[in-house]
């Protein structure tokens, strides 16, 4: 019975060592694999501010959405307005990893102009994808805010839109 018992016992840790992970296979649990930072002033007891631009002094957001050529998007967009004169937008959608040679920008318009933002950038090369974006012009008549597929082409010239949303002014 001990022997049965002893070779039980040895069987069990060499199928043990077996399925053990080398060191070199394993992510130590305080690396950080990809990170995103986008600026974001949010408010307090007192007004809002920014440090840079000053006080907030209007703020939008709204839902960012649509299918268009099979490409579905869906996010969010907020705007501010800082005493300063400067327009911040942050913008956070999911849409599909364009194909090679393409991205995704972003514009407001006001219906009669419209303004480029910036190009979607992914941290992570996967579906979640951001925009920060500053621009020292008063932007607060422009409501509608757009998201195109572009050619990757320089100067931005408004390409396909696959996404559309309303920013709302909300009093804080």
């Amino acid at each position: 019975m001990k022997k049965i018992s002893l070779a039980l016992g040895l069987s069990a840790l060499v199928l043990l060592s077996a399925c053990e992970k080398k060191s070199s296979d394993a992510v130590a649990p305080e690396t950080t694999v990809s990170s995103d930072v986008f600026k974001v002033v949010t408010p307090t007891k007192e007004q809002a501010a920014n440090p840079a631009h000053g006080g907030e002094e209007w703020f939008a957001y709204g839902a960012v959405g649509g299918t268009t050529k099979g490409i579905a998007i869906s996010g969010i967009a907020n705007a501010q307005y800082f005493k300063d004169g400067t327009f911040a937008i942050n913008v956070h959608i999911n849409a599909p990893v364009p194909q090679k040679g393409t991205h995704y920008d972003a514009w407001v318009s006001n219906g009669s102009s419209i303004v480029h933002m910036g190009t979607f950038i992914s941290p992570t090369s996967d579906v979640r994808m951001g925009l920060s974006s500053e621009v020292k012009k008063d932007l607060r008549n422009s409501s509608t805010f757009l998201v195109t597929l572009e050619k990757d082409t320089n100067p931005a010239t408004q390409g396909t839109v696959v996404g559309k949303g309303t920013l709302k002014y909300y009093k804080r």
